[in-house]
């Protein structure tokens, strides 16, 4: 019965909506995420390419980021790029 709360501290149907929304993004995610999450993904990064993921997205492309908002706030910082977070984390 062991979880990941990161990864279902993104249910789909939710983020499914927040893809909807915003359908000029290109949707970024961290592996650690459900198989539901990446299907709705255009690009899976582990946390060792996340940085060079994000910095091959043209700059006048918007991203999503999902679903871990502190690995996305470090890509900012590291990169300048604004993206939209999903607001996800782990509690360990």
């Amino acid at each position: 019965k062991a979880g990941c709360s990161l990864a279902e501290s993104c249910p789909p149907e939710a983020f499914r909506q927040l893809k909807e929304q915003y359908p000029d993004h290109v949707v970024v995610t961290y592996i650690n995420c459900s198989a539901e999450i990446k299907t709705l993904s255009d690009i899976v990064c582990t946390s060792s390419n996340a940085e060079s993921i994000i910095r091959s997205i043209h700059a006048d492309k918007p991203i999503i980021f999902a679903p871990d908002k502190n690995l996305g706030k470090y890509l900012i910082e590291k990169t300048g790029r604004k993206m939209l977070l999903w607001d996800g984390a782990c509690i360990v």
